[in-house]
């Protein structure tokens, strides 16, 4: 059993860990590794500015890391402030070894020291037995079946949209995208928290000299009713994910441009009204449309029982991968009621 040490990381750590990163790749169903673009403690500072990260240490090199983000989600219908455990990597010459489980645990007493009603949450990508196994000693629950799939852009212009508008968000706008995310998330058991201080922060999120990182894009009829929204993440600005393995050929579905590259937009907050799937429809394809010189797909994360996948629709012959749901909390759960990534 190798000796390893355990502790936070900080700020000279970023080019080891940029290192790092490279050389692990995720043990999911589709293993990749992420390439930054800007320094990654940059865009943490911008995104998640209530983070901590650990690092693991052995034979003098850096071999593991990870992070913990705070903030608030819905959980139960309540609102929560939440530890997210994300980021968790370990040099393949030093898996099951302990080193994932000591990154957890120092991160989960993070958590602990926020006070008692602090709910630990994570996301896995299933096919990932490592990660599994380190979640099974912590968690209370591993729930929940989100499908994560690239959909690629088009390469035409969609048709239809008679009287429709497609254009993005303004101020005005943001009392009733919230109302509409709020009714959308109403009963789910675990959601983002959709309210009008959060929408206006993450439409102003900057890293460094990159503004609009993220955008917010609605349809409207002739009346300028609004109809449906979906915001985007500028992920290919930040990053880009160099694929190793995939099921399909991801290439040839347009999915991963060459050398294995992906650069990805991912998509959030969506709805649409009850009577306006169509609309919403309409806004999807011509956002993929639109969009089309920034990325290779348009990512979707959504529960397999979501109604919003007939807005966002993602043919089932596509590359996709499934992530559940891992929390700790003593609250009671409704496994019926659907899942969205909280944060």
């Amino acid at each position: 059993m190798v000796e390893f040490e355990v502790r936070e990381r900080v700020e000279a750590d970023e080019a080891a860990l940029a290192a790092l990163g490279e050389q692990v790749a995720d043990g999911g169903r589709v293993a990749f590794t992420i390439r930054d673009h800007v320094p990654a403690a940059d865009v943490r500072r911008a995104r998640h500015p209530d983070s901590v990260g650990v690092i693991a240490e052995a034979d003098g090199r850096l071999v593991g890391s990870g992070w913990v983000r705070f903030d608030r989600a819905r959980i139960g219908g309540q609102v929560v402030q939440v530890g997210f455990l994300h980021g968790l990597a370990v040099h393949p010459d030093y898996r099951r070894q302990g080193v994932a489980r000591a990154m957890t645990d120092f991160r989960l007493r993070r958590v602990e020291a926020r006070g008692p009603g602090v709910v630990a949450v994570a996301t896995i990508q299933r096919g990932n037995a490592g990660s599994m196994a380190n979640a099974e000693w912590w968690a209370s629950r591993v729930t929940g079946d989100l499908r994560v799939t690239p959909v690629p852009m088009r390469r035409t212009r969609p048709g239809g949209g008679g009287g429709w508008t497609v254009r993005a968000a303004v101020r005005d706008d943001l009392d009733t995208i919230v109302a509409e995310l709020e009714r959308r998330y109403r009963d789910f058991g675990v959601a983002p928290v959709t309210g009008r201080e959060e929408l206006t922060a993450w439409l102003e999120t900057a890293v460094g000299d990159i503004t609009e990182v993220n955008s917010y894009v609605v349809v409207t009829d002739r009346q300028g009713r609004l109809l449906a929204g979906l915001g985007v993440i500028d992920e290919a600005r930040l990053s880009e994910m160099r694929v190793r393995a995939m099921r399909l050929a991801g290439r040839a579905l347009g999915v991963v441009g060459a050398g294995g590259i992906m650069r990805n937009l991912s998509v959030t907050w969506a709805w649409h009204r009850p009577d306006s799937v169509a609309a919403g429809r309409f806004l999807w394809q011509t956002v993929r449309w639109r969009m089309r010189g920034r990325g290779t797909a348009l990512v979707t994360t959504v529960d397999v029982r979501d109604p919003i996948r007939a807005m966002i629709s993602a043919p089932g012959w596509l590359p996709s991968t499934s992530i559940a749901l891992v929390i700790r909390s003593s609250s009671p759960w409704d496994d019926a009621r659907l899942l969205a990534v909280p944060s």
